[in-house]
């Protein structure tokens, strides 16, 4: 990613931020009980994960800036059996909700506070170095679009259900969509049957745009397209709409091979 295009979305993760602790502190107490669209998580649960994400993305970042970018100490010590590092960090998210209480929303203004004056701090030298992810090695560059993904998805997961004309900010949509493109091709992969050469083509409307999803290579042809919006598809990718019912709402039509398509939805399960 080119450096004025990172700088460009670290300022859209600010504004996105900024939105986002705006509409929340406008919330009562009851509002924030109500069950979120994140599964089994109320919308102070989901407060709580972002404030809990953003101070290990400083961590992550600050360590790759230095030239770490090893596992953190925690996840080293951890036994075989030991869950995944994603479940760590959901679990640490929900303590830290019970923990902080009233001073909820003032932890989150101050940790994304810290995490801005670090992206602030950075040069376009800085922008290519290793930092440490569950999912493997993440440039800082990517770790930008993670800031800016987390926002958006996880701000619609609180604020939807209290809305229902609440979409993702356009600006935020084409950070994610470029994270979808390395999910998609990772879910595929996981199944047999998808070996390929199999590949889909994306025709979107409003903000942002998709590459072709290419499985096994060597295929020209597109085997199925799927025409919608940027938010549907980044929220078909990361589980909180079906494909199914992103098809019969109108959201979502396939072209070609819908049973395909139906196929690689259906492993669309919350990444």
């Amino acid at each position: 990613m080119a450096s004025d295009q990172v700088r460009e979305r670290i300022e859209i993760a600010r504004a996105s931020a900024e939105r986002l602790e705006q509409r929340l502190r406008a919330l009562s107490d009851e509002q924030f009980s109500q069950a979120s669209a994140c599964d089994r998580w109320t919308v102070a649960d989901v407060t709580a994960h972002l404030a809990f994400v953003a101070q290990f993305q400083t961590r992550m970042i600050g360590r790759g800036l230095e030239g770490d970018d090893s596992a953190p100490e925690a996840v080293r010590q951890q036994g075989p059996d030991a869950p995944p590092a994603s479940e760590m960090i959901a679990q640490g998210a929900l303590s830290l909700r019970e923990r902080l209480g009233d001073g909820l929303m003032d932890t989150f203004h101050e940790r994304y506070q810290q995490l801005f004056e670090l992206l602030d701090s950075m040069t376009p030298d800085d922008y290519a170095k290793p930092c440490w992810h569950p999912r493997g090695d993440t440039a800082v560059s990517d770790f930008v679009d993670l800031v800016v993904n987390e926002l958006a998805i996880h701000g619609w997961d609180a604020l939807s259900p209290l809305d229902a004309d609440y979409h993702m900010a356009p600006d935020a949509v084409p950070a994610g969509l470029d994270l979808c493109s390395n999910v998609l091709a990772r879910v595929a992969r996981a199944e047999p049957r998808m070996m390929g050469p199999i590949r889909f083509g994306f025709e979107l409307t409003g903000a942002g745009s998709m590459p072709d999803l290419v499985i096994g290579g060597g295929r020209s042809g597109v085997n199925a397209t799927l025409h919608t919006d940027g938010e549907t598809l980044i929220l078909m990718v990361y589980g909180r709409v079906s494909m199914d019912n992103a098809i019969s709402s109108g959201r979502l039509q396939v072209s070609g091979d819908e049973p395909l398509a139906r196929d690689l939805g259906s492993r669309l399960t919350g990444v």
